[in-house]
């Protein structure tokens, strides 16, 4: 465990309002680090038409300057039509640096969309985007990376439709997960 404090352990670590007992009968504060994140999902996530990339609720986490994360989102996406492309993005404040790679895992045997397209990881310094295709019928994307931040601020993971499609929509499920782990 790093020694030094870091955003997520800023904001989870407990204070001196939350006291133990020391085992003598006194009082003491909890001094802890937490370095790890999780966020659920409570609620879908939708796109209709649009190529115009949005942030997904839920799953955003703190940054501070100078700081180092690993993080990994396990998306479980839908397309309701046959082209079915989705774009993915992260948004950071100016100065950050971002590497991550996009792998989807499709449950129909007989489908080629999410499997045929599996970009590898790509350096970024903004609003980089990966291109993949998401099937009809409900398939796991799996999003690793490591961010480095240049100030202050919030990771944000967007999504949009990579061709706004008429009729169509993407869908990341409630229920993704994502982990943000403080890197030493």
């Amino acid at each position: 465990m790093p020694t030094t404090p870091s955003a997520l352990g800023a904001i989870l670590a407990p204070t001196d309002a939350d006291p133990v007992e020391n085992g003598a009968g006194q009082m003491r504060a909890i001094v802890a680090q937490i370095d790890r994140l999780v966020k659920i999902k409570t609620a879908d996530s939708t796109k209709l038409n649009s190529a115009a990339l949005g942030d997904v609720a839920d799953m955003s986490f703190p940054i501070v300057n100078g700081g180092k994360y690993d993080f990994r989102y396990v998306l479980f996406m839908v397309s309701t039509g046959l082209a079915g492309d989705c774009s993915i993005a992260m948004n950071f404040p100016a100065g950050s640096t971002c590497n991550f790679g996009v792998s989807a895992l499709d449950p129909a045997a007989t489908s080629s969309i999410a499997s045929a397209r599996m970009p590898a990881a790509v350096g970024i310094a903004s609003d980089g985007v990966l291109s993949f295709g998401v099937p009809t019928t409900t398939c796991m994307v799996i999003i690793e990376g490591t961010l480095t931040a240049g100030a202050n601020g919030t990771a944000k993971l967007r999504f949009a439709q990579a061709t706004a499609t008429a009729g169509e929509t993407l869908t990341i499920r409630l229920g993704s997960k994502m982990r943000v782990d403080v890197a030493t």
